[in-house]
């Protein structure tokens, strides 16, 4: 049975190495994975959020993981307008129910009103209303996604129990699995959305940018990180395939031949085409054992 289709779930425990949770990550970004919608990148923003917000707790109801859902989708979709559908006749729910919620229906009007300037009562019930219609499929499918490791859940109980070990390697590599994450997510929104609306973004943003992919990630990172977001903010160029190399030092070690220092050599040095072309990128995000070993070579590590 496919992940979304599963009423529960629980996390397969072992002593799990470095490796083989990374593994459940490229996974999650796999470019084998269908994305009909944006739904599982936000959804996994969403728990990480969740693991600041209530530090203590490795369980959270589906109401404070979709609190967050809402949040970030009142953004995306009330603020900027954006489409999260593959479909270009069919809208999400959450789509559904926030227009109907701010009472439009066209995707290309907006309003500026913020989710924290509603009413507790009015919050709580988008909220109830997000919960019933979106926990159908998200929370089974990434679930599946993370080869099951990250999380239990019960659609009945509607709760999740995070993986006490997962949660640790996820905030220990919480900046690389996020910037995966955002690279992932605009890649999505760049696909199904209209050249108008990236340019609209940039004009009403004042980006300086003309690559669409590269204003999404942008965008991702001002409103949702509020730590760098401000106007003298600017993006950097962020080489993705070096966001492995954390995990470098769990990996066995092992000899590395001329033969195969020669190939990893030639990887790198397309590394400048991937920088302009991301569909060069699900290379590397398929293989990271090769992103690793390509790295090494890079930073002459013989080992």
């Amino acid at each position: 049975m496919s992940g979304y289709d599963l009423s529960e779930g629980v996390f397969r425990t072992w002593n799990y190495s470095e490796e083989q949770l990374w593994k459940a990550f490229r996974n999650v970004f796999s470019t084998k994975t269908q994305n009909s919608s944006s739904y599982k990148f936000v959804f996994l923003k969403s728990i990480i959020d969740c693991m600041h917000q209530y530090k203590n707790k490795t369980e959270y109801t589906f109401f404070e993981l979709f609190e967050q859902f809402t949040k970030i989708y009142w953004i995306l979709i009330v603020k900027y307008g954006l489409a999260q559908n593959n479909s270009r006749t069919k809208e999400t729910y959450i789509e559904q129910i926030l227009k109907e919620y701010v009472g439009f229906s066209n995707g290309d009007k907006k309003v500026t009103i913020c989710f924290s300037d509603l009413t507790t009562e009015a919050k709580n019930k988008l909220v109830y209303q997000v919960t019933k219609k979106c926990k159908k499929y998200v929370v089974g499918a990434l679930y599946g996604d993370t080869n099951e490791l990250m999380y239990s859940f019960s659609k009945k109980k509607e709760i999740i129990q995070l993986n006490p070990q997962m949660k640790d390697f996820v905030l220990r590599h919480e900046g690389s699995i996020e910037e995966l994450n955002y690279f992932e997510l605009a890649k999505f929104l760049d696909k199904v959305n209209s050249r108008d609306k990236v340019n609209s973004i940039i004009k009403d943003n004042k980006y300086n940018k003309k690559d669409s992919l590269e204003a999404y990630r942008q965008l991702l990172y001002d409103e949702f990180e509020t730590e760098c977001a401000s106007s003298d903010y600017t993006l950097q160029n962020v080489n993705t395939i070096e966001l492995l190399i954390e995990s470098e030092d769990k990996y066995s070690q092992s000899n590395i031949v001329e033969k195969e220092n020669a190939y990893y050599k030639k990887l790198y040095n397309k590394e400048e085409i991937i920088n302009k072309d991301s569909e060069y990128m699900k290379l590397y995000l398929d293989d990271p054992e090769r992103v690793i070993k390509m790295i090494k070579v890079r930073h002459g590590i013989n080992c």
